[in-house]
């Protein structure tokens, strides 16, 4: 394994990016209202693509890499933006609630799973990006469930129909 480094800058999340050489698109700044976002890989000096940032998770990359979606939670304004890499541009996609995040594209980038997190059940959408129709797609838990906290790290396959999660259990440290 090769790590990349951005010396004292401080890293706010990164995602992989689609295709065969390792890359990757990484958030950097202090927060993410003032972070942006860097294409960065093993050969070269890290490429600037947009003037927004995420945390931790909050995005995810097409399929063919061209296009990233971010939960941009920043001030009260909550939107799903979806941004070109190549010139930076962002339009706002929709608005969405304050915890919910862009977590996977469909294979054919017609769709993005966006999920609700922080409570159960935790709910997953599939989001038409051409007309904003959301479909309820997925429930996890229970809001009975006296055992599990939170659903953490959810990831879909690009179809939607496979799923992997981890659960903060009340008592785990």
């Amino acid at each position: 394994p090769v790590p990349l480094s951005f010396g004292k800058t401080p890293v706010l999340g990164a995602i992989p990016m689609p295709g065969g050489e390792p890359r990757f698109l990484v958030s950097v700044g202090t927060s993410v209202e003032t972070s942006r976002i860097e294409e960065v890989g093993l050969a070269g000096a890290p490429v600037k693509r947009v003037d927004r940032g995420f945390v931790g998770g909050n995005a995810a990359v097409s399929p063919d890499g061209r296009l990233v979606a971010l939960s941009n939670h920043a001030g009260q304004l909550r939107r799903l933006e979806i941004c070109e890499l190549a010139s930076g541009a962002c339009r706002d996609a929709a608005p969405i609630s304050e915890r919910e995040e862009a977590i996977q594209w469909s294979t054919d980038g017609r769709y993005l799973f966006l999920r609700e997190y922080g409570h159960l059940p935790t709910h997953v959408v599939r989001f038409e990006i051409a007309t904003g129709v959301r479909t309820p797609w997925l429930a996890l838990g229970s809001a009975g469930d006296s055992e599990t906290h939170q659903i953490n790290r959810l990831k879909l396959t690009r179809d939607g129909g496979t799923y992997a999660f981890d659960r903060f259990e009340i008592g785990d440290s």
